[in-house]
């Protein structure tokens, strides 16, 4: 038999934005004005896959909070700073405004919230539910975030798909059970 998807549950960095790079240029900008011991090689090496305090803490040189949580606010700053020049990949509005037609939408990303503001607000309307790094206490490769978002969406594992882009999105999809396309 046939089933019937009900739901996509959409990752956000590398899927429906081209940020990669922005990042990396935040992350740079954060090192240079603490005066960091990090190397631009380590920290092209953590991008993507490493969740967002572990990159704070390379750039602080510890795990103290009081250090590390105004470092992520800095970071968060810049980043939406360089970020206003436009991050959408060319087809992202029009295949938002399609999908979303049919079918309930999610946003999951390690990222977080504040970050999402360079998305266009018109298009973070058609999400039904945002799941960012505020919201969840492990992030991917963890399944706690997509089973948040199926939880929110009133959907089974089954009902749905994660379109992501790195290993990490598809380690996240298969431990919740959910259909990975990446």
């Amino acid at each position: 038999p046939i089933h019937i998807m009900k739901a996509v549950l959409f990752d956000y960095n590398g899927v429906l934005v081209n940020d990669l790079d922005v990042h990396y240029q935040a992350y740079l900008e954060l090192a240079r004005r603490h005066q960091s011991k990090a190397t631009p090689q380590q920290i092209r090496a953590i991008l993507g896959s490493t969740p967002t305090l572990a990159k704070i803490e390379l750039v602080a040189g510890t795990r103290n909070p009081a250090v590390t949580s105004p470092l992520l606010r800095e970071k968060e700053d810049i980043y939406i700073e360089l970020a206003q020049k436009g991050v959408l990949f060319p087809s992202t509005e029009r295949v938002i405004k399609s999908i979303s037609q049919h079918y309930r939408l999610a946003l999951i990303t390690n990222s977080t919230r504040r970050q999402l503001q360079v998305f266009p607000r018109e298009l973070l309307g058609k999400f039904a539910t945002l799941i960012t790094y505020e919201d969840i206490q492990k992030p991917k490769p963890d399944p706690q975030s997509l089973r948040e978002a199926l939880k929110e969406l009133w959907v089974t594992k089954r009902d749905a798909c994660f379109v992501g882009d790195t290993v990490t999105d598809m380690e996240a999809a298969a431990n919740a059970g959910v259909m990975a396309i990446g």
